[in-house]
């Protein structure tokens, strides 16, 4: 039983690294894990969210701070919440020499590791290692099989048709879920071990750290298990069981000293006068409570009434799938705002709920063994060729997005020789700006919206000044506006129907807002409220603009790319 469990964590290892392989067998030298084409929606969000987190980690050996924005490099955020991620994806930058190894060779570490964590949690539950490998490797391949799996059809089409899609597997994604539900699973694991064993003080240690550590990794972390972590303590303190309650009362004091930092800066960040601004720009108003949930109270139920053994094991899990119901309703009374619930089920509750089917299928089919070892081998042989299968099709999708643009990566290599570390880039191209701190350690003058702090109102107003120090036309510049609104406003410019809108009330006001800053060349009174070094043109740009040389000093020109300097 050891072998196939050791070949099962090779071959997830491989199945999760198989599209690398694939890309790196078809493009050679020129692929590149980054991306920011929609094709390729996974590498997308690493290219602009989670490379340039671990690039910072790497470069300054400190907790995540404001990444692209100068001016609020000194001030809270609450992206110092994806730290823990960011390290481990830094480290293994250091190991092999570049932030785009590192998010390659993560493909092929991590996923085994969650793969363990779900096979030792269900382990408690099911003492059959072959029907728990089965579980676990599901859960790991499609964490929404749960959502199917009341539908023989629509199986039968989850597994077979993957023919129009461009995603790969779930935890091919870096950060999350890929590394965060690392710690969320360990810790899930150590409550375990204290409900099962509350007299041994590391158990209570082990989940203190990893409950701790669970700030520093994900926002939906952390908060899903503090409710999960408060239903427990009460519900062991209404049976009075003092010896778990005990246990867990040092496990929160040592969780809240390492999230005390987290917790502090957080405070910090809403004190700020702009908060109503990010997280407007961050969240979605008015956002009904999705239907789904009423899939995890049935599973629950389906829990409660064939699972016979109701021992404390069996309170956690329920409490478990419980406290992914209630986190939704308690996240929007909190914030006020809808925080993406279905983070919540689909990274996180979904993968736990799956490994809850399985455990729910064994208390049926336990009492015949042998039906229950071919089901599973049966299962195994399944998902290992759906894993291959989704990974083969979705990399041959994405390729052509993974072809390195040979040219910018040149720009940025003259970027890092020749212009001093922490300078500010300022670019109309949102491509460009986006990449600048993946590549490079310097700012951003104008950065995508919902990876920094800084006001809209302010991205607004640094636009139309690089607008007007590059010469664009009022209409290029409107044009820009609305093809870029999400770029500017995320989340302000969505309707009431929750759909991207061009012509949204943020975007109208964005415009008017432009159209005050040009009357009587107003926008040279805000050129001095931030700081700009450098300015890059691209190749999309070059027809279009017409640098005023009273602000600007023409460096160099390479591969379509202009250089200039502030005066």
């Amino acid at each position: 039983m050891k072998l196939i469990q050791a070949l099962l964590i090779v071959v997830v290892s491989i199945i999760y690294g198989l599209p690398n392989l694939i890309l790196l067998e078809r493009l050679g030298s020129s692929y590149t894990p980054f991306t920011l084409s929609a094709t390729s929606p996974i590498a997308r969000d690493e290219a602009f969210a989670y490379g340039p987190e671990t690039n910072y980690v790497l470069s300054e050996k400190s907790f995540l701070k404001e990444i692209y924005t100068k001016e609020y490099r000194d001030l809270p955020t609450p992206f110092i919440g994806e730290t823990a991620s960011a390290i481990m994806l830094a480290v293994l930058a250091f190991i092999s020499g570049s932030v785009e190894n590192a998010f390659i060779i993560s493909d092929f570490i991590f996923p085994p590791i969650v793969f363990l964590g779900f096979f030792y949690f269900t382990k408690i539950f099911v003492k059959n290692k072959l029907w728990a490998m089965a579980a676990a490797l599901t859960a790991v391949i499609s964490r929404d099989f749960v959502a199917v799996v009341p539908y023989p059809l629509e199986t039968f089409k989850y597994l077979t048709t993957q023919e129009g899609q461009n995603y790969l597997l779930y935890l091919s994604r870096a950060f999350h879920p890929q590394t965060s539900l690392i710690f969320f699973s360990g810790a899930v694991i150590a409550m375990a071990r204290i409900v099962n064993n509350p007299q041994k003080i590391t158990n209570a240690l082990l989940l203190g750290i990893l409950f701790g550590v669970l700030f520093y990794t994900y926002v939906f972390n952390w908060t899903l298990f503090l409710v999960f972590f408060l239903f427990v303590f009460l519900y062991f303190l209404s049976k009075k069981e003092y010896q778990i309650v005990k246990s867990l009362i040092i496990a929160g004091a040592v969780a809240l000293f390492i999230s005390s930092f987290y917790l502090f800066k957080m405070y910090q960040f809403y004190q700020l006068s702009f908060i109503d601004d990010f997280i407007t720009k961050t969240s979605l108003y008015n956002v009904p409570i999705p239907l789904t949930l009423i899939r995890y109270l049935l599973l629950s139920l389906a829990f409660f009434v064939f699972f016979k053994k109701k021992d404390k094991n069996f309170y956690l899990l329920l409490i478990l799938l419980l406290s992914g119901v209630a986190i939704t309703p308690f996240s929007k009374l909190l914030v006020g705002q809808d925080l993406e619930t279905f983070h919540y089920l689909r990274r996180i509750v979904m993968p736990f709920a799956t490994l809850t089917l399985f455990i729910i299928f064994h208390e049926i089919l336990k009492r015949s063994k042998p039906a229950a070892d071919v089901l599973a081998i049966f299962t195994i042989t399944i998902f290992l060729i759906y894993g291959y299968r989704v990974q083969i099709i979705g990399a041959n999708k994405i390729a052509a997005s993974h072809i390195k643009n040979q040219d910018m990566e040149n720009v940025f290599k003259w970027l890092n020789r020749n212009v001093p570390k922490y300078s500010v880039l300022g670019s109309l191209s949102p491509e460009f700006s986006s990449l600048i701190p993946l590549y490079t350690r310097n700012y951003v003058y104008f950065p995508p919206t919902d990876r920094t702090i800084m006001p809209t109102y302010e991205g607004v107003e640094k636009y139309k000044i690089l607008s007007e120090l590059l010469g664009v036309t009022n209409e290029w510049q409107e044009q820009k506006l609305k093809d870029s609104v999400s770029y500017f406003f995320v989340f302000q410019s969505y309707n009431q129907n929750r759909n991207l809108d061009p012509n949204s009330p943020r975007r109208l006001m964005a415009q008017k807002q432009i159209e005050l800053l040009e009357k009587n060349e107003r926008w040279k009174e805000k050129l001095s409220n931030y700081k700009l070094d450098y300015i890059v043109i691209t190749p999309s740009e070059i027809e279009h603009v017409k640098p005023n040389t009273s602000y600007l000093q023409f460096i160099t020109s390479m591969n379509g790319y202009l250089i200039f300097a502030s005066k």
